[in-house]
């Protein structure tokens, strides 16, 4: 019974530890683009009009790790207006990286 139990929970501690890692590894490193594009930021656009364009012009294959990252980056505080190129490849860290900057 015991061994059992330890066996399940060191399954289920390393089902933990695969899905934080994959989340991570799609949201810094997985090319999250199809296309390049651009992207114009005004000084009164709003995080969620940039998701949607982003989301409409450059065919974002996991559109929640781009929401994920905006909201670990606090893209919302800090976002530059501006023109962008999004480069096809690219993961979605690197958006909003440059949106920061």
């Amino acid at each position: 019974m015991r061994k059992t139990l330890l066996i399940s929970l060191a399954v289920l501690l390393v089902a933990a530890a695969s899905f934080v890692a994959g989340r991570w590894y799609v949201d810094n490193r997985y090319p999250a683009f199809d296309t390049s594009c651009e992207l114009f930021v005004y000084p009164h656009t709003t995080v969620d009009e940039i998701q949607e364009r982003i989301d409409t012009c450059c065919h974002l294959k996991f559109p929640g790790s781009m929401a994920r990252v905006f909201r670990k980056e606090k893209v919302s505080e800090n976002m530059r207006p501006g023109h962008y190129v999004i480069e096809k490849g690219k993961p979605a860290v690197y958006v909003a990286r440059m949106l920061n900057h």
